[in-house]
């Protein structure tokens, strides 16, 4: 995954305030990474340097949550990721 994102990524979402990349890794990508069983992406919008995207990630027994997240990208990678979630 790092190999995407850039050196001053971020990470934002309603329990987390613009984590750096060692501390979004340790918090929240390693511990969960491996319970994702699918994403479907319903809606994907660019505009610049801004995505948009709507979907939602399943795990492993089915359950979902629905998400809305902006990520901010430039020429070395993704540089901010804010997060929205919701239980299905």
């Amino acid at each position: 995954m790092t190999q995407i994102l850039a050196e001053d990524f971020t990470f934002t979402s309603p329990l987390d305030d613009h984590l750096k990349l060692d501390v979004f890794n340790k918090r929240c990508w390693r511990p969960n990474a491996g319970k994702i069983k699918s994403v479907d992406v319903q809606e994907l919008i660019m505009n610049g340097d801004a995505i948009f995207v709507i979907g939602n990630a399943y795990n492993q027994m089915g359950n979902y949550s629905g998400t809305a997240t902006i990520l901010s990208s430039k020429r070395e990678g993704l540089s901010r990721t804010n997060a929205f979630l919701a239980q299905g």
